[in-house]
């Protein structure tokens, strides 16, 4: 191998910067590094703040009014079902993507304005592989040291002992293309480790591989973190949510909770819960009242479970009081609910709220839309009744025989047109639903036609709201008490 020419020097000199041509620092508490920073920029403590940011693409919302704050030194877990925004909060925070509403601020920067040095302080893990699938596994590793600036000798004990930590030292000289799926997932990570950074993002970093090396790189992970590094872990593995310090809960777009792992069980639950066994079969209703207890659910005819403020100071209480009763407890313990169990209630439950918000939107939006149709319908409707009056005291006209036939408006012109006659059904009419043609129509509405139904609809909705119209059958009374045919 050739030495580096002095222009080669040069020119690797101008690619890397001041930083590349000096070794890393070794790994070591950041408090007792120079020139870091003891906080997380300009927000005190916190590395991270999101406040009130939403995400959209066209109509699709992927994030809506999202807000938390992350301290330095913690790992933050986020979980969620597949969509559900998880990936797109992590390219929100790497600047990849920018918010359409709310502010974000990474290590005290704008995520889109990072500067060099920023950058250099992140370690970003992407969901999808994007290393070179040529090269081998520690080139490929080596590659991304030599992008941070690490010279040779501790890059290439980097190299080692990042592909020790993800078990991949046995096939460092394997092509990225032949190896794996679960493989290239522990190469990303490895590369993402490789420079030591200061705030990691890891999106599914255990995705797809096996349980013991799971459990190992977890223990790398809380090394970091012991050290003073701050981590956000995307995963789909629930039961992951134990070993973060807090836990976000995305649902629909939606941070449906973030709290500690204890906390997030507590919100589930309403409290700590108590599960007691007895004897002989016993009904739970008699412990519904105690001052200590928020819910009971009878699981069988011998076991209930009791949810309280507190398990330690309820137990020896219920215990108490299902014994008084004639029930004897054989044994009595709480209830840990697994997070596959937290997961599944409270995203129902976010589900639900979700739901409720748009029914009550759709509600005000309703109501909106029949004023705008009221005021709109008001002047035609006064002159279509002042035309009626005139007709009626036309000369030559029956006042008695009522309207004719030739009097109705046409129902043939126009496919929307029902004969409101022939509907009996006892329910209310939906003056407000979305003009749809007859059944049997062929060509759809126009603008035109369907402007004309719209402003029907408010005219008829008017007749109902004055008393003139029948809700029901649509059928309208004349001024002198007779019915006319619409």
């Amino acid at each position: 191998m050739r030495p580096a020419s002095g222009r080669s020097v040069s020119r690797l000199r101008d690619l890397l910067g001041p930083r590349g041509m000096t070794a890393a620092p070794a790994l070591e508490p950041l408090s007792a590094q120079p020139g870091r920073p003891a906080n997380g920029g300009a927000n005190g403590e916190e590395v991270i703040r999101i406040e009130n940011a939403s995400v959209r693409f066209g109509d699709l919302v992927a994030l809506r009014n999202v807000s938390l704050g992350l301290a330095r030194g913690s790992i933050l877990g986020v979980i969620g079902p597949s969509g559900a925004g998880k990936t797109t909060m992590v390219r929100l925070l790497t600047g990849a993507l920018e918010p359409s509403e709310g502010r974000v601020s990474v290590l005290g920067e704008t995520p889109r304005r990072f500067r060099r040095r920023t950058r250099e302080r992140i370690g970003y893990m992407p969901q999808l592989f994007t290393l070179y699938p040529d090269l081998t596994a520690g080139e490929n590793v080596d590659f991304v040291a030599s992008l941070f600036g690490l010279l040779w000798r501790r890059r290439r004990r980097r190299v080692r002992e990042v592909l020790h930590i993800v078990d991949l030292w046995d096939v460092r000289g394997r092509r990225a293309s032949e190896l794996s799926g679960g493989m290239q997932r522990r190469l990303e990570l490895a590369s993402a480790l490789v420079h030591e950074p200061e705030l990691l993002f890891l999106d599914e970093p255990t995705a797809g591989i096996d349980p013991l090396l799971r459990a190992q790189i977890w223990t790398e992970l809380h090394r970091l973190k012991d050290t003073g590094r701050t981590l956000i872990v995307t995963t789909q593995y629930v039961n992951e949510a134990d070993e973060c310090d807090r836990v976000a809960l995305i649902a629909q777009g939606r941070m449906a909770a973030l709290a500690t792992p204890e906390e997030l069980r507590r919100q589930a639950t309403g409290g700590d819960v108590i599960e007691v066994e007895t004897e002989r079969a016993f009904d739970g209703r008699i412990v519904e009242n105690m001052p200590t207890v928020r819910a009971v659910q009878q699981v069988g005819p011998r076991s209930l479970r009791v949810t309280v403020d507190d398990a330690g100071t309820a137990t020896p209480d219920i215990v108490a009081a299902i014994d008084a009763a004639g029930g004897e407890v054989i044994n009595s313990r709480e209830y840990r609910l697994t997070f596959d169990e937290i997961f599944a209630v409270l995203v129902a439950r976010n589900h639900d709220e979700v739901q409720a918000e748009e029914q009550a939107q759709g509600s005000r939006a309703d109501v909106e839309q029949r004023g705008r149709a009221t005021d709109a319908g008001q002047p035609e409707r006064q002159q279509i009744a002042g035309s009626g009056a005139a007709a009626a005291m036309a000369p030559g006209r029956d006042d008695a025989a009522g309207p004719t036939v030739d009097d109705a408006p046409a129902t043939d012109a126009d496919p929307t047109v029902r004969q409101l006659d022939s509907e009996t059904t006892d329910e209310p009419r939906d003056w407000a639903a979305q003009t749809q043609p007859l059944p049997g129509t062929q060509a759809p509405l126009t603008a035109e036609e369907r402007l004309a139904a719209d402003e029907r609809r408010a005219i008829e909705q008017l007749d109902v709201d004055a008393g003139i119209a029948d809700p029901t059958t649509g059928r309208t009374s004349r001024p002198d008490g007779r019915e006319a045919a619409r």
